[in-house]
């Protein structure tokens, strides 16, 4: 079962992320919704030069150097034991002190989507080796942004 909407990847969960102030360059947007242009509009503003991909594509990147990486739902379709692996790919694609903004959902949207709920603590075990962790912020819905910066 498909969630109704992708009410979590939209401008206004992207645009308040401070760190985005600092950086310039290239994004990759890694989506299950081709077609989500807010989003990428909101990047090509701030002069971003942007790439959309879909989830599918994402573990056959080769290379890459991309200043943000934004994960919308791909990592909440992968079992807690292939996240590293996952985690490893994004990082291989980005600068040093790049940002990875990805979404977790709730408990409840885990059940509906058949999905492992992930919590906070594992992810930042997770995240660990490659990233710092910026912050992870709860939305009214109970799905989680996290914000992390490569190491």
């Amino acid at each position: 079962m498909e969630l109704e909407k992708d009410y979590f990847f939209q401008r206004k969960y992207i645009e308040n992320i401070e760190q985005l102030a600092d950086l310039d360059g290239s994004v990759l947007i890694v989506s299950e919704y081709q077609g989500n242009d807010d989003v990428a509009m909101f990047f090509k503003e701030k002069g971003f030069e942007v790439t959309n991909i879909s989830n599918q594509d994402f573990m056959s990147l080769e290379k890459g150097s991309y200043n943000v990486v934004v994960v919308e739902n791909l990592f909440n379709k992968v079992k807690t034991d292939k996240m590293p692996e996952y985690l490893s790919k994004a990082a291989s694609i980005m600068e040093d002190g790049g940002l990875l903004v990805t979404f977790f959902f709730s408990e409840k949207d885990c059940e509906k989507e058949d999905a492992e709920f992930v919590n906070n603590r594992d992810v930042e075990t997770m995240f660990d080796e490659l990233f710092k962790i910026q912050h992870i912020r709860t939305m009214m819905d109970g799905t989680r942004k996290v914000v992390a910066e490569k190491k």
